[in-house]
């Protein structure tokens, strides 16, 4: 049988979603602030800095990878640094492969704590392929 290219893990103590592509490329992202933690390209090495220090969980954003930056940069703006959308649960929406390609969607919408910091309705999608 076919080994699954896409599969829930935990990273830093915290749900995340393994895929692998055709090629055997593999990325690993974090429902923790949807932040690409790992990708290895086919036949390589890991591509992505995470720092040793790294810790994952409410209120904290992770140390490397590739971070989600809304709905404000560095501390242009009233919110915390880099917005709340690294340091907050997103949901993973949809994992698929297409052709050669292996595709991730997730979902970030507002609740009551980021509109207490923030008045506005959105729902933010982040999808990625390899």
């Amino acid at each position: 049988p076919a080994q699954r290219m896409i599969k829930p893990t935990t990273v830093l103590g915290q749900p995340a979603m393994w895929l692998r592509a055709p090629d055997g490329a593999e990325v690993t992202v974090l429902l923790h602030g949807g932040q690409i933690v790992s990708w290895i390209p086919a036949g390589d090495q890991e591509r992505l800095y995470l720092s040793p220090d790294a810790v994952a969980g409410p209120g904290q954003a992770v140390r490397g990878g590739i971070p989600v930056i809304f709905p404000q940069f560095g501390q242009r703006g009233p919110l915390p640094r880099h917005g709340f959308a690294r340091d907050r649960a997103w949901s993973w929406m949809e994992g698929a492969q297409r052709g050669d390609v292996v595709i991730g969607v997730l979902r970030l919408t507002d609740d009551a704590a980021t509109r207490a910091i923030w008045p506005h309705h959105f729902e933010a999608e982040l999808s990625f392929s390899f």
